[in-house]
């Protein structure tokens, strides 16, 4: 089976945890990404912000969200994931968690070296498991809660 290390790719765009939602959101515009991975003070990749994680903010506080912090909606990620983990392991990720960008950190240690982008999964899904490529549409539309 395919591994994280087939699917993973270098870590693209970049924001600080302290930079606001408004630069933010104009990286994204400006970098036509999908999402930032968000770096600590000591330029670590702590999580990854999204479109939709912007989305969500703007809906819930459409007067200040441009002034939040990034880590203020930032889903703290740890990097479980390893280059030799499995496709498989990805998807039990999404089914717990929903679909999202997976940090993967260097073997060894915790330092993240590259991100694992849901388009990939999706991509790798519909050429070898297009009953999975389905399933992961549904959950990608309905995320599970909790």
């Amino acid at each position: 089976m395919a591994t994280v290390d087939d699917l993973a790719v270098e870590i693209g765009t970049t924001i600080m945890e302290t930079q606001s939602l408004g630069a933010a959101a104009q990286k994204l515009d400006a970098e036509s990404a999908e999402s930032l991975v968000v770096l600590d003070l000591q330029h670590r990749a702590i999580g990854v912000f999204t479109t939709k994680d912007l989305e969500i903010a703007r809906t819930q506080d459409p007067q200040g969200w441009t002034r939040r912090l990034c880590l203020s909606v930032l889903e703290l990620s740890p990097a479980e994931f390893g280059p030799s983990h499995t496709v498989a392991d990805l998807l039990a990720r999404y089914r717990e968690s929903g679909v999202r960008p997976v940090l993967v950190r260097e073997p060894g240690n915790e330092v993240v070296v590259r991100v694992v982008p849901p388009s990939a999964v999706f991509r790798w899904c519909a050429e070898h498991q297009p009953d999975t490529f389905e399933e992961l549409s549904k959950l990608a539309a309905n995320p599970p809660q909790g």
